[in-house]
């Protein structure tokens, strides 16, 4: 009998017959990858069906028993039609609510295909939701649903799940929900539950400091707080449990927060002392909160497992070079502040006793207005001086064993002054003194002031993407 005419008998297939623990990882790589990295989207079209785990279910008992477990352990919603259909299916069927892992419904009612109509009344689905979730261990809400975070749900989201370690209500910042919030904190005897180990309350502005003040100290378990454009202050986050490790940190553009205070948290207390991977400290260019000594403290305890570093728009300056040549060793991330010069960046990647260093472009100057008729000309020109000068540049300065030994591959300007930033088509990170560096982020307005910027990195091997107000200058891959 021939392979393609042979038959089975129904649950004794190769595939079925693989070990439970296997066929479920294969499972979820098929729930993970739904759709082919080849495919293209339109974006301004409706998005097709996509692959998905649902025909497992039709195919045989065996994978029916498996990838069941599978399909309903992360569930993101974005359209209003697939919410209503779940929360038909899960309250039919309660004992699918007891396979929920995740709830992710932050891009519910975001999509700008499927936009929210204004008369829409949809009937709090919040509390039977979680009610029907015993297990869940992440939730995620779109700000778009802030509104049904009454005191009950919130009650449930910090107490009545004995299993949830991430919570995600960023952007949510109605004054009903902060109400409800100020409510929830002042209750007798309110105790947090002791999963949480990821709280993320991203730009909930108006949400006051007391709510923190409640929260944080009840988390023993803390991995992950991002708290970007709140209320919290220093002497809130000194209240963390010694117990907590915190690996990621956002607090930027949290204009509550003293910088020398921040400094002393981070040198100083357990949960952030020798954890952190992640964090965060920017600043807005109106209000920067972190000196040259608070930076100075930050850098010199700094973690021994970081990884990202951004420091938009504190003020560093010379002072920090040896501090951060030492720490391109381990971070792979950096965003630099407002006071350094490319010649002290480059100082990153150069050894110490490197001092006779051609001197980079002096600061930019307004382009002198050129008749149209010679710009043909000048332009060629200009672009092939500029491109000889780079090269002679990164020729003469030698390799370094800082530049060799940094694993730094994403470094942002963006918070430089915009002549300095221009500063980067004459500047040895564009040549292989910078190591691994991959990326670098700047101004957009820089891409449009020095015109050539563009072609002088395509011509030593980078790339220049620009969206927006954002310009990478990403280093092309060899072969």
């Amino acid at each position: 009998m021939s392979i393609l005419t042979q038959t089975t008998t129904p649950g004794t297939s190769t595939l079925e017959r693989l070990p439970s623990e296997l066929l479920r990882k294969i499972l979820i790589f098929v729930a993970l990858n739904p759709t082919p990295a080849t495919t293209y989207q339109d974006p301004n079209t409706k998005p097709t069906k996509q692959a998905t785990s649902l025909p497992c279910l039709l195919t045989s008992r065996t994978l029916h028993a498996t990838a069941l477990p599978v399909m309903y352990r992360d569930i993101t919603t974005s359209l209003p039609s697939t919410f209503t259909a779940f929360l038909s299916q899960i309250r039919c069927n309660p004992s699918l609510g007891i396979l929920i892992r995740s709830l992710d419904l932050s891009p519910l009612y975001t999509s700008p295909l499927y936009p929210r109509p204004e008369n829409e009344v949809l009937v709090n689905p919040l509390p039977g939701l979680l009610s029907l979730t015993p297990l869940l261990r992440s939730f995620r809400l779109t700000p778009s649903l802030q509104d049904h975070l009454t005191l009950p749900v919130l009650r449930q989201i910090f107490t009545e799940l004995p299993y949830l370690e991430t919570v995600d209500l960023s952007g949510c910042n109605s004054p009903q929900l902060v109400w409800e919030f100020k409510r929830l904190v002042s209750e007798p005897g309110f105790e947090v539950s002791k999963s949480i180990a990821e709280l993320r309350l991203n730009d909930c502005v108006d949400l006051p400091s007391e709510v923190f003040e409640v929260l944080l100290p009840q988390m023993p378990r803390l991995r992950v707080l991002e708290a970007r454009r709140t209320q919290v202050t220093v002497s809130t986050l000194e209240k963390i449990p010694g117990s907590a490790r915190l690996v990621e940190l956002d607090l930027s553009y949290c204009e509550a927060l003293d910088g020398r205070e921040m400094a002393g948290f981070l040198k100083s207390h357990p949960a952030v002392r020798g954890s952190l991977e992640i964090m965060n400290l920017d600043a807005s260019e109106e209000s920067p909160f972190l000196a040259e000594e608070d930076i100075t403290s930050i850098l010199s305890t700094a973690s021994p497992h970081l990884k990202v570093l951004t420091l938009k728009n504190s003020f560093m300056t010379a002072v920090h070079v040896p501090l951060l040549r030492t720490l391109v060793g381990r971070i792979e991330e950096l965003t630099v502040g407002q006071g350094l010069r490319m010649q002290d960046l480059e100082a990153i990647f150069l050894p110490p006793q490197e001092t006779d260093v051609p001197d980079i472009l002096p600061n930019e100057e307004e382009p002198v207005p050129t008749d149209s008729k010679h710009q043909t000309i000048l332009d060629p020109m200009e672009e092939a001086v500029a491109i000889c000068k780079l090269r002679c540049r990164i020729n003469s300065i030698a390799s370094s064993t800082t530049g060799e030994t940094s694993r730094l591959r994403v470094l942002d300007l963006s918070g430089m002054s915009t002549a300095e930033q221009g500063k980067i088509r004459m500047s040895v990170l564009l040549g292989p003194q910078s190591g691994v560096l991959e990326r670098i982020k700047i101004s957009e307005k820089v891409l449009r002031r020095v015109g050539i910027l563009g072609r002088v990195c395509r011509a030593v091997g980078w790339d220049v993407e620009s969206t927006g107000r954002m310009c990478w200058i990403v280093r092309k891959l060899v072969g």
